[in-house]
């Protein structure tokens, strides 16, 4: 096919922002979808060659195919993880290590969108701390190229206008899947191939057209002014629609509004034949040679980023991003320069040399993966105590998942955990009900409990507030199912008098991560809630506790648990001295829960208040550890020994509510 794309500055185009997005810079494009463009290149792109074997040979070479995949995409892989692998084995924890080996093989055997898909999980490790979370991608790419060169082969006696039809056929398949998933199941139309078929079609669809010389001639017979009009105006609405943020946006993504821009691109790669301001943009040469290292760039940013972030207590800064950003380039200079390069050269690199090295890269991988594997992450690099602190969080989040209901575990009434005495034979008269920092201080409330010969249910979710009426509808959560069936088995069950009830308070208000103001700022967490009344999530409630109260039961509500914004533990093993917080920030951010909690007054109301213990009165800090031992599990749900502190106040409600 005698035509041109300027394929390397539509890359350029797409990976610049990428690196912005993943620095979290503060001119960063929330809603960039770089990796829409790069399915959009690839599949014109392969579909070029293949079209034109069709063409010249009449059938599709399936080994030149896969060798050309092969040394496409391999070479720099197999290089970038063999040195990131070394990396993670002098940086990660145990058992973050062997999650990185696992996520590793994944990725070697192109299912690291479905093992990632799989992971997801309300504990889940923050994305910008994976490695390889990158790889999803070139795993759907290569599952896309599994199955595409066999559908031109089939239709390979057939019209391009036939074959264009079908192409569209498939797209409109795709992306009706896509934008039906992402309101269900979004994390899964996220990762998987059949959501993102319709990008890499987009591709296909481009070439189809400029196969066809209706199409081709209709390109050349426009004005260079309308060519001109037709590529800037693609280029500045890609670049609108990447700055949009995607919370801001109701339409999921993958779905229409990814489809707008891989739309745009794969008209960018038909106009392309002509020459125009924007080819003539996109074929400078400092573009053009970043678009060249636009693979390595992309491969080597993600590692580079997650480790640093991972050895650093603090969030890095703007600076450092910089620094990082230069590094980046570096490898990705050196693995173009003396990987890639080479390895696409038949002459320097013959085909028979090709699957030699890829054997044996493979083999090495695995080896070391199942050495680390088998170790369980090699635990004799760190001293005990440093194993201890590592294996915290991980530890807190097992045991909060084991009984509590979560969006990937139904909630069971018949399987409710019971705290307290194990002697008592009767009904618990009590129940916990909440959310995971309710789960977090349930050792604490079992131990008070016990101490009474009393018991309490557990009816724990993680990620829902407990409320009338309130649903969290960002992902799949069932939180007004799981306060309903709560709700109306505390009012069905004689035996239940008593309501403790806690939650994330700060989180259903604020919608949004703590930030502690001093360099520590947790993962991304921006939840979404609707609620059946039309009041805020917050007030709901407190509907469900005046309800609780009118329907005589005695509550006893905790009050706001203080964030930290930082791992406890991870980074008392980093710094090794006590952490804390401002005040300051803990008032600001509570401020309205408590205006609304203060407000409630009822003698079977007994409040409980974490802060009077953890931000004591004598100081303007709130206690994060004390004597290196961490009071958190993580950055915002208490430890055991956190929580025995917060709750000291437990033991006056339940001698007041056993007195009554």
């Amino acid at each position: 096919m005698n035509y041109r794309a300027d394929l390397d500055g539509i890359r350029a185009l797409a990976i610049i922002p990428v690196l912005i997005f993943h620095a979290e810079l503060p001119f960063l494009p929330q809603g960039y979808l770089g990796v829409d463009i790069f399915f959009v290149l690839s599949g014109f792109l392969i579909s070029s060659y293949l079209l034109d074997e069709i063409q010249a040979n009449g059938q599709v070479s399936f080994s030149s195919f896969y060798e050309r995949r092969v040394r496409r995409i391999f070479p720099a892989l197999f290089f970038m993880m063999l040195v990131v692998t070394f990396a993670s084995m002098l940086l990660l924890a145990p058992r973050d290590l062997v999650e990185y080996c696992k996520s590793q093989i994944s990725a070697l055997f192109s299912v690291s969108n479905i093992y990632f898909w799989q992971q997801s999980s309300y504990f889940d490790t923050s994305n910008n701390l994976k490695p390889l979370l990158h790889t999803w991608s070139l795993s759907v790419e290569e599952q896309f190229y599994l199955f595409f060169p066999w559908l031109l082969f089939f239709l390979r006696f057939k019209n391009n206008k036939t074959k264009l039809k079908t192409i569209f056929l498939l797209i409109f398949l795709s992306l009706a899947f896509a934008q039906t998933l992402s309101f269900i199941k979004p994390v899964a139309s996220f990762y998987l191939l059949p959501t993102r078929a319709f990008e890499l079609l987009l591709g296909v669809s481009a070439t189809l057209a400029l196969t066809m010389p209706s199409v081709t001639n209709r390109v050349l017979g426009m004005t260079q002014y309308a060519i001109n009009m037709l590529s800037v105006s693609a280029v500045l609405l890609i670049v609108i629609l990447m700055a949009i943020p995607v919370e801001a946006v109701s339409l999921p993504s993958p779905g229409l509004y990814s489809f707008a821009i891989s739309f745009l691109v794969s008209l960018l790669c038909v106009s392309g034949i002509r020459e125009s301001l924007t080819t003539r943009v996109l074929s400078l040469k400092p573009i053009i040679f970043i678009g060249l290292l636009s693979y390595s760039l992309y491969l080597w940013h993600q590692p580079i980023f997650a480790l640093a972030r991972y050895i650093s207590p603090l969030q890095l800064t703007s600076i450092n991003y910089l620094l990082l950003i230069v590094l980046t380039s570096i490898c990705s200079y050196l693995s173009w320069k003396f990987v890639e390069t080479p390895f696409r050269n038949r002459k320097k690199v013959p085909q028979s040399f090709i699957w030699i090295f890829a054997a044996i890269s493979t083999l090495l991988i695995l080896l070391v993966s199942g050495y680390i594997y088998q170790t369980q992450g090699m635990p004799t690099r760190f001293s005990k105590e440093n194993l201890r602190l590592m294996s915290m969080s991980y530890d807190g989040r097992k045991k909060a998942e084991v009984c509590s209901a979560s969006k990937d575990k139904q909630f069971e009434l018949k399987r409710m955990c019971v705290l307290g005495s194990s002697s008592n034979i009767n009904s618990p008269s009590y129940i916990l009900f909440g959310d995971s920092h309710a789960s977090a201080i349930s050792p604490a409330i079992s131990d008070a409990l016990n101490k009474r010969n009393l018991k309490a249910y557990q009816a724990t979710y993680l990620g829902c507030p407990p409320g009338i009426g309130v649903e969290r509808v960002d992902n799949n959560f069932s939180c007004n199912t799981f306060n309903d069936q709560v709700l109306k088995f505390i009012l069905e069950s004689p035996s239940i008098k008593n309501v403790i009830i806690s939650a994330r308070w700060t989180l259903q208000v604020n919608q949004s991560e703590f930030n502690n103001g001093e360099g520590g700022v947790e993962a991304p967490e921006r939840p979404q809630y609707k609620t059946l009344s039309g009041l805020t999530p917050i007030d709901t409630s407190v509907q469900l506790i005046n309800y609780l109260l009118n329907h005589n039961k005695n509550v006893i509500l905790v009050y706001p648990i203080p964030e930290v914004g930082l791992n406890v533990p991870m980074t008392l093993y980093r710094l090794n001295h006590d952490i804390s917080t401002d005040y300051m920030q803990f008032q600001a951010r509570t401020i309205d829960i408590y205006r609304k909690f203060d407000l409630l007054t009822n003698e079977r109301l007994f409040k409980i208040y974490p802060s009077k213990k953890l931000c004591p009165a004598s100081g303007t800090r709130c206690l994060a550890s004390m004597d290196n031992h961490p009071l958190y599990y993580d950055d915002d749900h208490l430890s055991p020994l956190g929580a025995k502190l917060a709750l000291e106040e437990l033991d006056q409600a339940l001698e007041k509510i056993e007195g009554l």
